[in-house]
């Protein structure tokens, strides 16, 4: 069977000779073969691109497969976003951290249950000066002034002196909640007759019924999805308790606590009336 007669595929500054050799037999290559011989001198290699792109692409893989939690905080870091609720002006406080909580309820060598409480300021426990004093310095930024333009977003929405607009971020508030539900454990230490304890009024139990549902309701708003893993009891296999060591990502409070305290009211300064025009 005589070959199929074709044009041979040029490049386009070789001058095609005189087709003298019309009766010569000339073998068709495949099209693919074709354009990869004639076209490789006319275009530039393509191999360093394709090495970068999957050294990158392996890159990648290999850091999100052993630090997922470390890249999701530098892009949050990154960002330093908020939510569209918070106040603007404090997002400028926003850093993440990996914490491990403390305070878990554990078992001892003879296999009873135990409150492992951290070394430090103690928030939680007998009442005591000690503990009052805690919470008092852990909260007392819990009403802030800001002025300017860190005040655009609540101006006219909320109290003004000549201090500026007065706020208190929710994460001081729930902090509030805990302490106050904490005494309500303890009522007859805080509340009652005895000297220096506080008067009870008809809102004393209602206030802490608020705080409860304050507490329940940031929550479920927060929503922290990290997982609570558990164990056997060593002393009982019929019975689990929870892994307490499971690290939290969580907001850097000490870069928050920073920003608030240097805009703290004053609790012993009296408010009063005021408006723009100072009276």
């Amino acid at each position: 069977m005589p070959y199929k007669k074709v044009q041979p595929l040029l490049a386009e500054d070789v001058e095609i000779q005189d087709s003298s050799t019309e009766d010569l037999p000339l073998y068709e290559y495949p099209r693919k073969h074709r354009n990869c011989c004639t076209n490789f001198r006319s275009r530039p290699p393509h191999w360093p691109w394709m090495l970068s792109t999957v050294f990158f692409a392996c890159t990648t893989i290999l850091l999100l497969i052993h630090s997922p939690v470390r890249l999701t905080r530098f892009a949050l870091n990154l960002q330093k976003y908020g939510l569209s609720s918070e106040l603007e002006a404090a997002r400028e406080s926003i850093e993440y951290e990996d914490i491990i909580w403390t305070s878990g309820i554990e078992e001892n060598d003879n296999g009873q249950m135990y409150l492992n409480l951290p070394p430090g300021p103690k928030y939680i426990g007998a009442p005591s000066r000690e503990i009052d004093e805690a919470w008092l310095d852990l909260t007392k930024a819990t009403e802030i002034w800001v002025t300017g333009d860190e005040a655009k977003s609540v101006e006219n929405r909320t109290i003004q002196s000549e201090h500026g607009w007065l706020v208190s971020l929710d994460t001081y508030h729930s902090l509030h909640c805990v302490n106050l539900a904490r005494r309500g454990f303890d009522w007859d230490y805080y509340y009652g007759d005895k000297p220096g304890q506080e008067r009870i009024t008809s809102l004393t139990r209602d206030h802490i019924y608020h705080c409860l549902e304050h507490l329940r309701q940031a929550a479920m708003c927060h929503g922290d999805l990290t997982p609570m893993r558990f164990q056997w009891m060593e002393h009982n296999e019929k019975t689990s308790i929870p892994i307490w060591t499971e690290p939290h990502t969580c907001r850097n409070w000490e870069k928050i606590r920073t920003w608030a305290e240097a805009r703290k009211r004053n609790p012993k300064e009296p408010l009063v009336h005021y408006n723009s025009h100072g009276h």
